[in-house]
């Protein structure tokens, strides 16, 4: 329904000046407000083009609240109601099932009030509809781009100047583009300005241009290195191929350009998979570390190891959902974890009868906890809760005491998950190592196919009670990237996952050679029957390093919620091989050997994976098979490894 644009016109100063809204301090607009509804009043106008170019005038005013508005005007939740510009996103029915619509202003977003000093709500079919038509949207999206060229926020300016420059273009954007990229602050918003300029530029749509400012603005784009402009300018070349009228200086700059823009990408191609397979392979060695000590420094296969790292990013979503809706830790679950430390230390005791109780009772009190685990149910209705307050079907009749922590802030979940990832997988390896584990010492076969069997138990745990796939939200300093040169961009996640894998290293390296526990295990290392009869607690070295070596691989599923998904079968599926190799290549027990061969074999994946030959991508399925077979290669001139075992452990070995 269109209204006359004279008759609008005339009624908009008379309405802003009069119609009240819900701020106390607020009863007239101002002379830049008045000048604001009069644009809008001419969408309510027959005229298409004048009611797209209101929308671009509405832009060039600069006004940030236009921008809520142009969205609405694109959504069609602007209508007019009493001859007023009003905007409705939302309905709502009365007691008599009518449709009403609250009413709010165009500009402030206030409520705008009726006769009775309420918030307007009349019928919906009262309202005349100011519908845009499809071209009409796709200039109100062009104008809100054009709108964030003019905002004080660097983010916004820089997503605005991007925008302008793809299609469809924003022609009357090119030369506010160009002031930008000569006088903004900020490095990028100023490149991509002159790019997006270039770009419109290059589309030929510019009113008055000729053909050698389109070659131009070609070879510039060359020279900036427009990773943007790459499909842009190989389309220009097909359809000038194709074209009756041949333009030779044209094609020989979109060529040109398009061979500098080819070798950029290449380079940066080539520094985005290095930082990539180093990333890939801190998370290797967080998890090779643990499987070097279980199985380098005790000879024991772990093949549950990946459902241990699986362990620790269950761990990092439970503590991301206590800051989020809170945790309830009922008071039988307290108890039967209890009972099963008390069960299992009876485990150990050196009467065989004695040892079967705890055996037994360890393996009833974890079933029992399993299952309440794995139904969220409880036995007793008393605990406490951490994180804001659960909602009702989480929580229990009795609190004891409540711990707020999400008042610290979302993103120190973070912070708590990494310590609790490592203790919640080296708990789960202490009752390995305690029911399991230690009656297959020195029986690397029984060892495999036990633990093989231990994951497949956790990981169907971890199916009942999760489902199949889960998602962790990064913290806010995890999430963007750092800029070390054109269109290089390392993100910030897999910074911090190289930095806790060095810090990880170096706590490994201290804790093996300048601590009381660390000679204890490089004793019982090299031969357990003498550390034991020099005093050596054999058995607490044991649980000791099988515990550390899961907690660590508790850590490498803490960083790997940051950059990938959390699955049941994540650890058996895409790590516990490759975990295997970086341990066998590096050299058994070797620690920095980890280290060189995780790194290597990451680089060598990444940088494998995106290699193309005769039109075949290699992909990560064969790149893990190249990787494989570049292993056994290996490993046939050096089978100790790039470490190997020296003096009385090259002996043993």
């Amino acid at each position: 329904m269109r209204y006359s644009l004279a008759f609008f016109m005339a009624v908009v100063t008379g309405w802003t000046l009069s119609q009240p809204v819900a701020a106390a301090d607020s009863s007239t607009d101002t002379s830049s407000d008045v000048a604001l509804l009069e644009q809008m009043a001419k969408l309510a106008g027959d005229d298409a083009a004048a009611r797209k170019q209101a929308l671009f005038d509405l832009a060039k005013t600069g006004d940030s609240r236009l921008e809520e508005f142009l969205e609405n005007y694109r959504g069609g939740s602007v209508y007019l109601w009493n001859e007023q510009i009003v905007v409705c996103t939302e309905t709502e029915e009365d007691e008599d099932f009518n449709e009403l619509a609250p009413l709010t202003h165009p500009l402030t977003g206030e409520p705008v009030l009726g006769d009775d000093g309420k918030q307007a709500k009349p019928d919906v079919l009262d309202l005349g509809d100011i519908s845009p038509s499809r071209d009409e949207r796709k200039v109100a999206a062009q104008a809100k781009f054009f709108l964030r060229l003019f905002s004080l926020d660097a983010e916004v300016r820089l997503s605005g100047a991007k925008k302008c420059g793809d299609p469809p273009y924003n022609i009357d954007a090119v030369e506010l583009l160009g002031e930008i990229a000569q006088k903004d602050s900020d490095n990028k918003i100023r490149y991509t300005a002159r790019e997006s300029q270039l770009l419109i530029q290059l589309s030929g749509q510019v009113p008055e241009q000729n053909t050698e400012e389109r070659i131009e603005a070609i070879r510039q784009l060359g020279e900036i290195k427009s990773l943007r402009a790459l499909p842009r300018l190989e389309a220009l070349i097909n359809e000038l191929e194709s074209s009756e009228s041949v333009d030779l200086s044209m094609q020989q700059a979109c060529r040109q350009s398009l061979r500098d823009i080819q070798s950029h990408q290449k380079t940066v191609d080539r520094f985005s998979n290095v930082f990539r397979g180093l990333s890939l392979g801190s998370v290797l060695i967080l998890m090779a570390l643990g499987l070097a000590i279980t199985f380098g420094l005790m000879g024991v296969i772990n093949m549950a190891h990946g459902e241990l790292m699986m362990i620790g990013a269950y761990t990092t979503y439970e503590i991301q959902h206590m800051f989020v809706n809170g945790m309830t830790i009922t008071l039988d679950s307290i108890i039967l974890l209890a009972a099963a430390f008390g069960f299992l230390y009876l485990s150990q005791n050196r009467h065989k009868w004695v040892s079967y109780i705890g055996t037994i009772g360890t393996t009833i009190s974890l079933a029992v906890f399993l299952v309440l685990f794995m139904g969220r149910i409880s036995l007793l209705p008393i605990g406490f809760t951490i994180g804001p307050m659960p909602n009702l079907d989480q929580a229990v009749s009795m609190n004891l005491f409540h711990v707020n922590v999400a008042r610290l802030g979302f993103d120190f979940y973070y912070l708590i998950a990494l310590p609790a990832a490592f203790l919640a997988a080296a708990v789960v390896g202490v009752f390995m190592e305690g029911l399991v584990v230690r009656h297959l010492y020195r029986r690397p076969l029984e060892s495999l196919l036990a633990t093989w069997g231990i994951g497949l138990v956790l990981i169907q745990i971890a199916r009942i009670r999760y489902g199949d796939n889960i998602g962790v939200n990064a913290p806010e300093w995890a999430r963007g990237s750092l800029e070390v040169m054109q269109d290089v961009n390392l993100p910030y996640a897999r910074i911090f996952i190289m930095g806790l894998c060095l810090l990880a290293v170096l706590m490994v390296l201290w804790q093996m050679n300048h601590t009381r526990i660390g000679l204890h295990i490089r004793a019982t290392m090299q031969s357990r029957d003498m550390a034991r009869s020099l005093g050596v607690n054999t058995r607490r070295v044991d649980r000791f390093t099988f515990a550390f070596g899961a907690g660590l691989a508790g850590v490498a599923g803490y960083a790997w919620t940051l950059i990938g998904g959390v699955t049941p079968d994540m650890g058996q599926t895409n790590f516990i091989v490759d975990s295997f190799l970086v341990v066998v290549v590096g050299g058994v027990g070797e620690l920095l050997g980890v280290v060189f061969s995780g790194l290597g074999i990451g680089l060598l994946t990444k940088v494998v994976e995106p290699m193309q030959f005769w039109g075949f991508t290699v992909g990560a399925i064969w790149a893990k098979v190249f990787v494989l077979v570049c292993v056994v290669a290996f490993i046939q001139f050096k089978p100790a490894g790039l470490f190997a075992p020296k003096g009385r452990l090259a002996d043993d070995r």
